[in-house]
């Protein structure tokens, strides 16, 4: 073994970790105080060298992936050993919940794609670009980044739904009602400014865009969903063929 590179990789691999500390919240409070940016910021970042783009904020996708993705494996792996809740007793869940980490995490990743790829997409169409490796990356960039704060605030609700067969009245459906307004408030206000931008058309034609295009969504979602299932039940055929 070469003690050399092995340091030179964990280096390299903390220097990474230092980054992503520091530049996380730098890239949420973007996000969040600044929507109209997100479209401008990424569409310059996408012109420069690629070894040059986005090093004032974290890059969309790997935003998205640390934000967004992760902490709903951290609730998954949480919920699994909260004895009573739907991840710890439903079948599929369970199953779900022994499959590889890098498995589970590429199913969540399949459902989560709905929101940032659906929006893409219709974004895409409305504006006539045919969609292909190119013209897709400035938009879906755009959505990470949108939908990261979206996905942040439906932890809560993510966390009742699972726990529970319903939610208990009181202070936890107040909490989950809370998460989903928050959620919905953030897409409306976001995605109104957006596609203003992107689309170079008015606010209130864009809410009208942003109503539009979550029904594409909410199709795809069923779509993604049934596919994660699949490849759920792919792995459970392949478990027991062993």
């Amino acid at each position: 073994m070469d003690v050399l590179k092995l340091i030179e990789s964990v280096e390299e691999l903390l220097y990474r970790i230092a980054l992503w500390i520091v530049l996380l919240p730098r890239t949420l409070f973007f996000v969040v105080l600044k929507p109209n940016q997100i479209y401008p910021y990424v569409a310059a970042e996408l012109e420069k060298e690629p070894e040059r783009r986005f090093e004032e904020f974290m890059s969309p996708v790997l935003f998205w992936v640390l934000a967004a993705l992760i902490p709903y494996m951290m609730f998954l792996d949480l919920l699994a050993e909260l004895p009573g809740s739907r991840v710890a007793s439903e079948a599929l869940w369970v199953r779900f919940m022994h499959a590889p980490w890098s498995t589970r995490l590429t199913a969540v990743s399949v459902v989560a794609l709905a929101g940032p790829l659906g929006f893409s997409i219709r974004t895409l169409r409305d504006l006539s670009i045919p969609v292909n490796r190119n013209s897709l990356r400035l938009p879906f960039m755009v959505q990470c980044y949108c939908f990261t704060p979206a996905y942040i605030a439906m932890l809560p609700l993510l966390y009742f739904a699972l726990r529970y067969d319903s939610v208990p009245a009181g202070v936890d459906t107040w909490i989950a009602m809370g998460s989903w307004a928050l959620v919905v408030g953030w897409l409306v206000v976001s995605e109104s400014l957006i596609l203003a931008r992107q689309h170079s058309i008015s606010r209130v034609h864009a809410l009208g865009k942003t109503a539009s295009y979550s029904l594409t969504v909410f199709m795809l979602l069923l779509v993604l969903e049934f596919a994660a299932i699949t490849l759920i039940q792919g792995i459970a055929a392949w478990g027991s063929g062993t």
